[in-house]
């Protein structure tokens, strides 16, 4: 049986010429498509900072640019699940974002 993944994205727009795309869910299984999460933006915000909380509001990840979380906790594979995100980036002011995203395996 084949199955079918669906991912939605969010367009948040902030101010003029600001636009991110905030991915919905992603499936870390290695299969080259996507794989891993982070922030996408069609002009040169600068992100400062990612954080990744488990649903105990554990931090779980975080990284100060915008490098992409793949699903793992110390190594470890997380399970499928909702988690929650802080991103702050620097447009012409600073920009916190918060929100969930699902993990598929």
């Amino acid at each position: 049986m084949k199955k079918l993944l669906l991912v939605l994205t969010l367009f948040l727009s902030f101010s003029a010429g600001a636009q991110v795309f905030v991915p919905s869910a992603f499936t870390p299984n290695r299969d080259g498509l996507n794989d891993s999460f982070k922030l996408f933006n069609t002009k040169t915000e600068k992100v400062l900072e990612t954080s990744i909380f488990n649903r105990f509001g554990g931090l779980i990840y975080h990284t100060q640019n915008n490098a992409a979380w793949e699903g793992t906790f110390n190594g470890v594979q997380q399970d499928n699940g909702v988690y929650f995100y802080q991103i702050t980036y620097l447009n012409d002011s600073l920009v916190t974002i918060r929100g969930t995203v699902t993990l598929l395996r």
